[in-house]
């Protein structure tokens, strides 16, 4: 189960963390946006959900 799944999806303040890092957190924020679950499917791959660009954004936000 996901943070976002959970509700608990913290977002870091991205300005402490260099560009890179930056770039990280917002492609990871928009990911998570983006493959959002409606009825337990994602509404971007129509396959169940979560799927792996959401596990993974949701993971590189965990490590920051």
């Amino acid at each position: 189960m996901t943070r976002q799944e959970q509700g608990t999806a913290v977002l870091p303040a991205a300005d402490h963390f260099p560009p890179e890092l930056q770039r990280l957190c917002s492609t990871a924020v928009g990911v998570l946006h983006e493959h959002a679950s409606v009825g337990g499917l994602c509404v971007v791959c129509g396959l169940d959900w979560p799927r792996e660009p959401v596990r993974l954004a949701d993971h590189n936000l965990a490590l920051l």
